[in-house]
């Protein structure tokens, strides 16, 4: 329990509806995030590759950038590059 009284909270039952709401309703990026915090970098450049399709092309730099973190961390070295290259690209544009 979280804290004592009519308004406790069980933090079993809080992990629970967030772990769910993560797995399915979650926005990618936010999914992503979380990946990279877990240490999952593959899966985390994947889900950022994802979170990009709804995204104009202009608007994909951070996500980029993100996306070449997520590789290089999990030494995709070249990967990294190709995605970092690609959000220096965006930002030359602006």
């Amino acid at each position: 329990q979280m804290s004592e009284g009519a308004n406790a909270v069980d933090r079993t039952a809080v992990e629970y509806e967030l772990g769910k709401w993560l797995a399915s309703g979650a926005p990618l990026w936010m999914r992503a995030w979380l990946a990279y915090s877990d240490g999952d970098f593959v899966h985390s450049a994947n889900l950022w590759k994802d979170a990009m399709r709804g995204v104009k092309p202009e608007r994909r730099g951070g996500m980029h950038a993100e996306r070449a973190r997520s590789f290089a961390h999990a030494g995709l070295l070249d990967s990294a590059i190709a995605s970092q290259k690609e959000a220096l690209a965006i930002a030359e544009k602006r």
